[in-house]
């Protein structure tokens, strides 16, 4: 139950954040911080995180207070640091009618997305989806890069 509240409530703020088109996310790609080794915790748990990792090693974390926040950022980083849209094509349907990524904020038939970040020059990443969906997603787009993510949301 707590989870299913977490994810109306990020549905609910990110259709009112997008109600004028979206959001834009910047880059803030924040240093992967060890853990507390007493605590067992990492000492900057604020927020959802992603880790990106690079063959079991840390590349990159990112964290907000929205798992759309939180995954746009790394995807943000994938396309301009890993070279991601070298990797897919234009809009990137993963298998059903929905764009993942598009150059507007639609999906191939038209319909607009339901929620959505800008990222990188004029891309849209649909981010109206459940917490399996989300990362079932970025695990697919990491995985164009040759890299590998690990969640805590």
């Amino acid at each position: 139950a707590e989870t299913e509240a977490k994810e109306f409530v990020d549905r609910v703020v990110e259709e009112l954040e997008n109600g004028e088109g979206g959001k834009a996310i910047g880059t803030r790609e924040t240093a992967v911080k060890p853990k507390d080794e007493e605590q067992g915790r990492d000492e900057y748990d604020d927020g959802d995180r992603i880790i990106l990792m690079e063959n079991e090693t840390p590349v990159a974390s990112f964290n907000d207070d929205t798992q759309a926040d939180t995954m746009a950022k790394a995807v943000r980083f994938l396309v301009e640091e890993r070279g991601l849209l070298d990797n897919i094509s234009i809009p990137y349907v993963p298998g059903d009618e929905n764009a993942v990524l598009n150059d507007a904020p639609q999906h191939p038939d038209g319909r607009k997305m339901r929620a959505h970040r800008k990222i990188a020059g004029d891309h849209y990443l649909d981010t109206h989806a459940s917490r399996e969906q989300k990362e079932r997603r970025l695990r697919r787009l990491t995985e164009k890069c040759g890299l590998s993510a690990e969640f805590n949301w």
